[in-house]
């Protein structure tokens, strides 16, 4: 009896320890989900809308956002230089002036990786460039000339295909050369393609160029030099990206059109806002 009585004393301490452990583990759980939920209180409570910058405070973004430049593009004859990239210079195009060519120093450029990777860059000279754009390890393959017309021109590396149509300025590339049914990406398909120029400080009304937000002040000395860029993916039906508000990995459209062709613009998305 002594013996059954010692072993049900140590079942039930070893009960009550259990119980013990269980509800201190319930206790910490419980205070860990109200750390999480405090956390997260604050974190909403302390956003504030005014302090984001949205497309209508923003001058370049109601500028150029699918809005069609007054202007067109037009790529003049394109040469190979020594590293196998192809080169030329953009005309800037005023239609409604008979075809009056208003500038022609932003340069256009094509350039080839081992990779696959196919880099077109638009420039001015003097302007600045953001180093370090791609890795030190991509190795630089020639551009050839497979045909060549009086508005086209197709170039090919690797497995790829470039088409390079001169006027307005297109770039559709097949990663497939065997399929050229479908480009993987064409560049300015739509012709929304726009380059503000960089301008002298003083030329052009240069006092109003400033703009400010909140405390951010720009002088734009330089003048407006926005860009917005056409991009189109043929073949895609999602498009993923980190845009700067929660939404759903595969980014959905920011451009709704209702049954009625009424077309609404949503906030773009961006990588950073003040």
């Amino acid at each position: 009896e002594a013996s059954l009585g010692a072993r049900f004393a140590f079942a039930m301490k070893g009960t009550r320890a259990e119980d013990g452990m269980k509800g201190t583990r319930a206790t910490r759980v419980v205070l860990f989900l109200l750390f999480v939920l405090l956390c997260c209180t604050k974190a909403a409570s302390g956003f504030k809308e005014n302090e984001f910058k949205t497309c209508a405070k923003s001058s370049f973004c109601q500028r150029l956002r699918s809005v069609p430049p007054e202007h067109k593009y037009v790529i003049e004859s394109l040469e190979a230089d020594d590293s196998g990239a192809v080169r030329g210079k953009v005309s800037v195009v005023d239609e409604d002036a008979e075809d009056e060519t208003l500038h022609k120093d932003i340069d256009f450029a094509l350039l080839a990786y081992e990779s696959g990777v196919l880099r077109l860059k638009v420039s001015q000279p003097g302007r600045f460039e953001v180093p370090e754009v791609l890795l030190d390890d991509l190795k630089q393959v020639p551009l050839t000339s497979q045909s060549k017309a009086s508005a086209q021109e197709i170039f090919q590396f690797q497995n790829s295909l470039v088409v390079v149509t001169l006027s307005p300025m297109k770039v559709e590339v097949y990663g497939d050369k065997s399929k050229i049914t479908t480009p993987t990406v064409v560049f300015n398909e739509n012709s929304l393609f726009n380059f503000e120029r960089q301008v002298k400080p003083g030329e052009n009304g240069s006092s109003e160029w400033a703009e400010t937000f909140l405390s951010h002040s720009d002088t734009r000395k330089n003048g407006p030099m926005g860009l917005s860029i056409d991009v189109h993916f043929p073949g895609a039906n999602h498009v993923f990206g980190i845009p700067e508000r929660a939404t759903r990995f595969s980014l959905p459209p920011t451009k709704e059109v209702h049954a009625n062709g009424e077309k609404v613009l949503h906030e773009p998305y961006r990588l950073y806002n003040l």
